[in-house]
């Protein structure tokens, strides 16, 4: 019910509330709320093993303020002076809690793992999100952050959605030992368009085009950059990183074909997955099994880990080149069930 002396509604404030509900789906999600104790304790044992966890501030290119968080053995537990280390990047509605649930899986394998919220995402300063194109910057700075330690020997970066094209951006231009991209989209553009036609109840089928274009430009707007500029399959073309590229086979956000259009252009070698489930669910123990094992081989070779996995080549069917990574251990075929 309306407010007392509130102006009617109108078709036209209807519609204007519809636009601006796509415009937050790319630009303005719901941004996750928490706090750093959700992060858990600063020193914590995993698998046996102590670990510390070390929260830092970070800016950006554009001088906003990134909070991000660094998991590594206490002092006496380290390996070596330089040790590996995953960053993970979350998706255009998540925050660095994204990477929990990697703790168990990173960590005691002599990798360490840094998380942090992109720039107007968690705690992070910054008003929009831009589904990887300004985020790469952000990525930038905190690669550059971890280098300048003198502790970090490689790189991977484990992205979801957002934060997979992020990686993939990242990595088609600097270097980086590995890559899994969970849900990476090949066109944003593409995405916005279907996301216009799933609204077509309001929306007639001949003005889709018309609708996007409104879209396109209402996003420069705000959030300064041209969805027509994020093809993520232009960076994939020269991406030469090792790759794990996973997508949910009933994803209806990003569909799996966007998943099929990277894999047929990928310039590297690259380990195709897919799980059961849609964008947003729960990966399975296999999954993270795989993911685990592809970031051991390539960010540790020389450990007595790699070389005690079982490793079964895969042919990548873009290139016809046979990727060196790890077959999931609880299926068949690179396809987890």
């Amino acid at each position: 019910p309306e407010a007392p002396g509130a102006p009617p509604a109108t078709a036209a404030d209807g519609l204007s509330q519809r636009w601006e509900e796509l415009l937050n789906l790319i630009i303005r999600p719901r941004r996750h709320s928490y706090t750093p104790a959700n992060l858990g304790p600063p020193h914590f044992t995993v698998q046996g093993k102590s670990f510390e966890r070390t929260d830092v501030q970070i800016r950006n290119p554009s001088g906003l303020v990134l909070q991000g968080s660094w998991f590594q053995p206490v002092r006496e537990e380290r390996v070596s002076t330089k040790m590996a280390c995953v960053i993970a990047c979350h998706g255009n509605a998540g925050s660095r809690c994204f990477a929990l649930e990697m703790v168990k899986h990173i960590l005691p394998y002599n990798i360490t793992l840094f998380c942090f919220d992109f720039a107007g995402s968690g705690l992070s300063e910054g008003k929009y999100v831009s589904l990887g194109y300004w985020e790469k910057y952000d990525l930038g700075a905190v690669v550059s952050y971890l280098l300048a330690t003198g502790t970090v020997s490689r790189i991977g970066l484990w992205g979801r959605s957002m934060g997979a094209v992020t990686a993939i951006m990242y990595a088609a231009d600097h270097p980086v030992a590995a890559i899994c991209a969970d849900s990476p989209f090949a066109s944003l553009y593409k995405v916005m368009v279907d996301l216009v036609k799933s609204r077509k109840k309001w929306i007639p089928e001949g003005l889709v085009s018309l609708a996007a274009g409104q879209i396109r430009r209402g996003i420069q707007q705000r959030a300064h950059f041209d969805i027509r500029q994020l093809n993520t399959e232009e960076y994939a073309r020269r991406c030469m990183v090792p790759c794990v590229l996973a997508h949910a086979t009933g994803d209806d956000f990003i569909s799996i074909s966007h998943h099929e259009a990277l894999a047929r252009v990928w310039a590297g070698d690259y380990l195709a997955l897919r799980v059961a489930g849609d964008h947003g669910s729960q990966r399975p123990g296999s999954f993270f099994r795989a993911v685990r094992e592809f970031f051991i081989l390539h960010l540790t070779p020389n450990s007595t880990l790699a070389r005690e996995l079982k490793w079964k080549p895969t042919k990548a069917a873009s290139r016809g080149r046979t990727a060196p990574a790890v077959e999931p251990t609880s299926c068949m075929d690179c396809c987890i069930c």
